[in-house]
């Protein structure tokens, strides 16, 4: 419960700084800034990710045999800082395009990616220690500050009259390490004396989780990132336009990660009980409430959509209601492969997973390379992709698809 209310207040809060950021910023500041945002999002959580659902099962596992914690965290810290070395080394090396091309030359905005990257990794190790030690409370906490932290910081900087993109960015950082801080403050006992540990304790299922967290991570926000990249020098504005609509229709996602993140440990434990019955019953529920809540929000996009989109992010919107019901059915079709996915996490299926994810993102760019209207295309591409997924990863589980055969005993 408390997971879920620090992520709908996480949710609640990247509106809130979305909006007050696209009423302080031109339009071409602000599409700078959203493939900004974009990126970060797709590169932090989708390589940090991993390592907290790792470390979490790790923690968790050395707690049920009594052992202590701080090996495997001072481990999985090693693991993390060497691929935040191999990401800032990447961004040294792509400077110059990423600067070009994503960021309109904010060079600010590139500090900000760079912070950004650094603070996802210590966030996501914070998590991941505090998930598997069952300290609830404070990773609620850090989802729910990094949120508030975030739009206070954003605010003050619209009320200082700020009009460049780059503070912007660094106070998305900031809001992370100052949540991180918070909730590790009063935190007593996460670095207990404990056996020493090896990299197969905390690496059995990294290298599929990493693929699968990349191109998830790709296909929820990754289509501003191309946006920002294809676009003509006449359509810089169409990348922002384009953030807000997939932030405004994409409205059901955070539900989705309150339920699923209280849903997960309840799948694995029927998988592991061996309740195959209950477990396809408790998925299929999923997936109905998946199916409310996506045809809720493509109803509701098209008919009040864009006036919702002029209400919260102003005027000058360019989506119209079949842009944002082709990004709420899309959605859709991706909260419904996360579902199918945790199916397969709980039965250790993570090369499924890895296919299903990998089939979404050759399905995205087979539209993308076929459509030609800019932002049709990736809308198309973002629905395929998900449908893709989605029709994979329920193939890779066809036992929950049949009916139990009941064997009538005969009388004695």
């Amino acid at each position: 419960m408390t997971v879920g209310i620090g992520l709908l207040l996480s949710g609640v809060c990247t509106y809130a700084f979305l909006a007050i950021a696209r009423h302080a910023l031109s339009a071409e500041s602000y599409s700078a800034f959203a493939g900004f945002w974009a990126l970060l999002f797709v590169v932090a959580p989708g390589i940090f990710l991993p390592l907290e659902q790792e470390l979490a099962r790790a923690i968790a596992a050395r707690r049920a045999r009594g052992d202590g914690d701080g090996p495997v965290v001072r481990r999985c810290t090693l693991i993390g800082g060497a691929f935040l070395v191999l990401l800032l080394l990447g961004c040294g090396a792509a400077f110059g395009p990423l600067d070009r091309r994503l960021l309109g030359g904010d060079g600010i905005l590139m500090v900000a990616l760079i912070l950004g990257l650094c603070a996802y990794c210590s966030e996501h190790l914070a998590r991941g220690t505090l998930s598997g030690s069952g300290r609830f409370r404070a990773y609620g906490v850090l989802i729910g500050a990094e949120g508030m932290y975030r739009t206070i910081l954003c605010a003050g900087l619209a009320i200082a009259h700020v009009d460049s993109p780059g503070p912007y960015g660094l106070a998305l950082a900031g809001g992370s390490f100052a949540a991180v801080l918070t909730a590790l403050v009063r935190q007593r006992g996460l670095l207990s004396a404990g056996s020493p540990t090896v990299n197969a304790e905390v690496t059995t299922a990294l290298g599929s989780l990493l693929v699968a967290s990349v191109a998830t991570q790709f296909m929820f926000n990754g289509g501003t990132v191309l946006i920002q990249l294809l676009s003509s020098p006449s359509e810089q504005r169409v990348a922002g336009s384009f953030l807000n609509g997939r932030v405004l229709a994409f409205v059901p996602l955070f539900l989705f990660q309150a339920v699923i993140a209280a849903l997960l440990p309840r799948l694995s434990a029927l998988r592991s009980d061996g309740a195959r019955a209950e477990f396809g019953r408790t998925l299929g529920r999923l997936l109905l409430f998946v199916g409310v809540l996506g045809g809720t929000a493509v109803v509701g996009s098209l008919v009040v959509g864009p006036a919702v989109l002029r209400l919260v992010f102003g005027p000058d919107s360019t989506l119209t209601s079949r842009d944002l019901a082709l990004l709420a059915a899309a959605c859709t079709t991706l909260m419904a492969a996360q579902a199918l996915g945790q199916g397969l996490i709980a039965a250790a299926g993570y090369r499924g997973v890895v296919a299903g994810w990998l089939a979404g993102v050759g399905a995205f760019f087979a539209l993308v390379f076929v459509v030609h209207p800019l932002l049709l295309r990736v809308e198309l591409g973002i629905l395929a992709g998900g449908i893709a997924a989605a029709a994979v990863l329920a193939a890779l589980q066809p036992d929950l698809w049949r009916r139990p055969v009941h064997v009538r005993t005969p009388p004695i």
